[in-house]
Parts: structure tokens; sequence; C-alpha cells
């Protein structure tokens, strides 16, 4: 597929897909991220679209957004070619349609259980957390009241959140 075609039907994907993650309270607010939640954390879900293949790699994880590392930390679970979803596409119609389904499918029985688990903070500090260890301490001083207005900016600015 044409790289020009390629951005296209991606494109059509990502808009496909944002209605359907609309019911689980997911918008889009970056090319590639859906975000929901609000202060101390926020759940996203990130697609990556592939440069060798018209196909896209989705990963889902937790931001704290006290948090002063300067990247995202892809720490939830992410899609594999292996896996039962069909993140592929091509130049049909059809085929947009089945991998925004796919995708959406996937953060329903993969994401979503994921984020449940770990939606309480309190878990998030918990032994076996996602967060890294300074991931961690942000949240604890978050939950104190201890912000750190320049953490918050970049978090927002890095998951387009206000």
């Amino acid at each position: 597929m044409d790289p020009r075609a390629k951005r296209s039907q991606a494109e059509k994907i990502r808009r496909r897909f944002t209605r359907l993650m609309q019911p689980l309270g997911f918008r889009r607010t970056k090319t590639s991220f859906w975000t929901r939640g609000a202060q101390p954390t926020v759940e996203f879900v990130h697609l990556h679209l592939y440069s060798f293949a018209p196909e896209f790699r989705l990963h889902v994880g937790v931001r704290v957004l006290n948090d002063p590392f300067e990247a995202l930390a892809l720490n939830g679970p992410a899609s594999h070619q292996t896996d039962p979803y069909d993140h592929g596409f091509n130049e049909s119609e059809e085929s947009v349609v089945r991998c925004a389904y796919e995708l959406a499918r996937y953060c329903e029985d993969r994401g979503e259980p994921w984020f449940s688990r770990w939606r309480p903070p309190t878990t998030l500090l918990a032994e076996g957390s996602p967060l890294e260890p300074l991931a961690r301490a942000a949240l604890e001083r978050a939950l104190r009241g201890a912000l750190d207005e320049p953490s918050l900016v970049r978090s927002r600015s890095l998951l387009g959140v206000a």
C-alpha cells in the first residue's frame, strides 16, 4: 500500500475507533491517544501505526499526572500479532470497519479489565503495580496534595488533556 493511502486509511480507522471508544468514556486527545480520567491519574490508549505494514499495535496505560518522567510509560497490556485480534488493514472500506472494531474489542477484552484492576490509587501503590518507583512516589505525593506544577503541565501536554 502506498504511504499516502496508508495514512488515509489509518485516519479513517482512528475516527471510527474514536466513536467506538466514546461509550467507554474515552475521548481522542491527540492523533494516536485516547484518554479518560482526571487527577491523580489518566488512563490512556495509544495506537501505534507500524511503519513497515498497514497495521496498528495498541497499548494501554495509566499516567500519574504528578509524574516527573519526561515521557509516557506504556505500562499496560499491548497487542501482539499472535493475539486473536486483527489490527491490519488494506484499501477496502471493510478492512477499515473491521480494524476499528477489532481495536475497540481489544480495549474491551484486555484493556478494561486491566484498567479496572489498577484504577484505585491504592492498588497502584501496592506491590506488583505497573508503575515505576518514580511514578508511585509521585502518586503518593499527589494523594497528599503535594502537586508538582511542571510535572502536571508536562503530563497534560503528553496526553493532550486540559
